[in-house]
């Protein structure tokens, strides 16, 4: 994999994949990660990984759900992690090669643009229904609340 710039990661869409793409090398995901500040790399080299604190519960949590539902929209699934209340973590790497692929740099990327600001989620409430639904219309931004980071 040659290093990509996160814009243009961010303009793709992951790939599915049951074993037929290329693992990156450690050494190239260590280059990738050059592009990625608040990425790191697993002590195995299979995994990439990025750390966050909240100021509460429910900061984290909104967080990780918009995080889950990038990666369901991308159809690539990450490892998720909140605990203590309000640290959140993601792991990446693409389970069907057992180590990192470009797609987990396509959703690192846009896992970026989520804490930039520049994504956003828009939530819909249907108030004549029986059950009062909420669903969300997902657009070319998903914006986080910089302040609930601590």
């Amino acid at each position: 994999m040659n290093v990509l710039n996160a814009e243009v990661l961010r303009a793709r869409q992951c790939s599915a994949c049951e074993g037929g793409v290329p693992r990156c090398t450690t050494l190239q995901t260590r280059e990738q990660l050059e592009e990625f500040q608040n990425w790191k790399l697993s002590n195995d080299g299979d995994r990439i990984y990025r750390k966050w604190v909240f100021s509460d519960f429910c900061s984290a949590f909104k967080f990780m759900s918009k995080v889950a539902r990038l990666a369901e929209d991308e159809q690539h699934h990450l490892d998720l992690h909140l605990v203590q209340y309000r640290s959140f973590s993601v792991e990446s790497y693409t389970h069907a090669i057992h180590g990192s692929s470009e797609n987990d740099f396509i959703l690192a990327s846009k896992i970026d643009a989520i804490v930039s600001g520049q994504w956003i989620v828009l939530t819909a409430t249907v108030v004549d229904s029986p059950c009062n639904l909420t669903f969300q219309i997902l657009s070319a931004n998903y914006p986080i609340d910089e302040s609930v980071l601590k």
